[in-house]
């Protein structure tokens, strides 16, 4: 028996507490306004999650737990691209990480996936009874009821740090108050966080640079902002989450649509991105316009990367870093400029970012366009 509705109509935690207590097998999968996040059930344990948030991907994960580096990313997504073998399973062959620990860490990564629709107030879900994907690499199980009172008590807290520092726009930097000997610890999270708060960037800009999660980056942020090691340089409002209702359209959804497709037939793929992005968020059920989308997306790449940035080609700096701080950048687009060491190509920079393939070719031809960089 499959099951759909909304957020509004059944919360997600009635949600998985019934297909928790009906012990169910298949596939939910929750539709926001930008993403789409499933999760695996087996006779009423989750085993699995996936999402097309490049933030949540695997190698992001391992990257922001300080796992691998950008450099083993690069080289695994290469020996991806190349024999079609799992990320995970391309780690463990190299001895890069053993199967429990990887196991550990995918329960972790399943955790994140779930707490952040606890952040979702708008979303779309399907549950397909009997649905599962046909190889799970390694599995976990985790009890249900377990990860909602966890999810509900890491959601809580988020809330009350956002109420404290505002949004990811926030700019913090240390204060005068000397650290504790020994703290925070040479390689540890900590450090890496607190390196980072030079008084320009943003939490956005730190969760981006250290590819981790609002969560675990706001955390630590809170922490030190008690013990008073950091201040708010710029407090910026809090923003609303993903599948909210500020992302509706001012269009109507029919409108959007009809304009997207004319875009779409007539090859202005970024227009129709943009058009059909929109309709998306209004009407995330409609599997006839997500496919349409997608078309859209799919013609933009192929353009790029054949007239606009060739990905084979190394991107330069027009100017020093330094002077290229003081533009108005994006989080976004600081974390792709940091990234340009004169060496990566452009794929292997995109391939490693934490961003969506589209969205760091709209961004790198930007960049391009305002002569902040060329390609050599």
């Amino acid at each position: 028996m499959g099951l759909n509705g909304t957020f509004q109509t059944m919360p997600l935690t009635d949600l998985l507490q019934w297909l928790g207590s009906a012990h169910k097998t298949g596939t939910l999968a929750v539709r926001g306004a930008r993403h789409t996040k499933r999760i695996y059930l087996k006779e009423g344990r989750i085993i699995s999650s996936a999402s097309d948030d490049p933030t949540e991907q695997l190698g992001q994960f391992l990257l922001s737990h300080g796992r691998i580096t950008e450099e083993d990313l690069k080289k695994g997504l290469e020996a991806q691209a190349r024999t079609h073998v799992l990320l995970g399973k391309i780690l463990l062959m190299v001895g890069t990480l053993k199967e429990e620990e990887l196991r550990r860490l995918l329960i972790m990564k399943a955790e994140e996936t779930i707490f952040s629709l606890f952040l979702w107030t708008d979303a779309h879900f399907d549950f397909v009874e009997g649905e599962l994907p046909k190889e799970l690499f390694v599995p976990i199980s985790l009890d249900v009821q377990d990860v909602l009172l966890k999810g509900l008590t890491v959601v809580d807290e988020l809330r009350h740090i956002r109420s404290r520092l505002g949004s990811g726009r926030t700019v913090l930097r240390r204060t005068s108050t000397a650290l504790p000997d020994g703290f925070p610890a040479d390689r540890s999270a900590a450090k890496a966080v607190l390196d980072l708060l030079d008084g320009r960037r943003s939490i956005a800009d730190v969760c981006l640079a250290l590819h981790a999660s609002e969560f675990t980056v706001s955390k630590l942020l809170f922490h030190f902002f008690e013990k008073g090691f950091i201040e708010i340089r710029q407090r910026a409002t809090a923003e609303s989450g993903d599948g909210g209702s500020a992302d509706r359209p001012f269009l109507s959804a029919d409108l959007l649509i009809m304009k997207g497709k004319e875009r779409l037939e007539g090859r202005d793929y970024q227009a129709a991105m943009d058009l059909l992005q929109q309709a998306v968020a209004a009407v995330p059920r409609d599997m006839d316009l997500k496919r349409m989308y997608d078309q859209a997306c799919s013609g933009f790449r192929e353009e790029a990367y054949r007239v606009h940035l060739p990905p084979g080609r190394v991107p330069a700096l027009v100017r020093p870093m330094h002077e290229l701080m003081t533009e108005k950048l994006t989080p976004e687009e600081g974390f792709l400029i940091s990234r340009i060491n004169g060496s990566w190509d452009l794929k292997s920079i995109i391939d490693i970012s934490p961003l969506g393939e589209v969205e760091a070719l709209r961004i790198l031809m930007s960049l391009k366009d305002r002569r902040l960089i060329e390609l050599r």
